[in-house]
């Protein structure tokens, strides 16, 4: 039995060298932006993908794996959301973040938009699970002060962590103090 769920949780993980032809067919051709009111011109928004051409098959083997985490997409939409093992969601902001994940197309799970909606979206983040935390604010990534941060009342579990190129992505706007 264990060494089902291991071959199981391999293909899940590693999966099984899909086409790019099956990776259009799993998203479509591009990533788009659910209705919802644009950003300012330019400025990519945190809590929602933008629209981006999918460059095809991405092939890359993840570095990291969470259990209980999953990328997903609602039915009938394209974008693309990554979900942690504590059930916040966050966007991707671009192809470009999506892949410096090492993410692959053909792990995208097709959800209802319900359950979608039902996984809050990410209030704070950081890089690489330490160092400056930054709230999600209108599109934009504001530095908490430790001050700000103990106002706040949260605790390190309502962190999601993103890398650099994610990080960076997300415009930046007024620090809180």
């Amino acid at each position: 039995m264990k060494k089902i769920q291991i071959f199981i949780f391999s293909v899940l993980v590693f999966g099984l060298g899909f086409s790019q032809a099956s990776a259009q067919q799993v998203l479509g051709d591009s990533i788009a932006v659910p209705a919802l009111p644009p950003p300012a011109a330019g400025t990519p928004d945190a809590s929602r993908p933008v629209d981006v051409s999918a460059p095809g098959s991405v092939t890359a083997t993840p570095t990291k794996t969470y259990i209980g985490a999953k990328l997903v997409r609602a039915e009938g939409t394209t974008a693309i959301y990554f979900v942690n093992e504590r059930g916040m969601r966050l966007g991707y902001p671009s192809m470009r973040v999506f892949t410096s994940y090492k993410n692959k197309l053909e792990n995208v799970q097709v959800i209802s938009q319900a359950e979608l909606d039902s996984y809050p979206q990410a209030m704070y983040i950081r890089v690489n699970g330490r160092g400056a935390i930054y709230k999600l604010e209108n599109g934009a990534r504001r530095l908490l002060s430790s001050r700000a941060w103990t106002e706040a009342g949260a605790d390190a579990s309502a962190i999601m962590d993103v890398n650099q190129t994610h990080l960076s992505a997300i415009k930046s706007g007024k620090a809180i103090k």
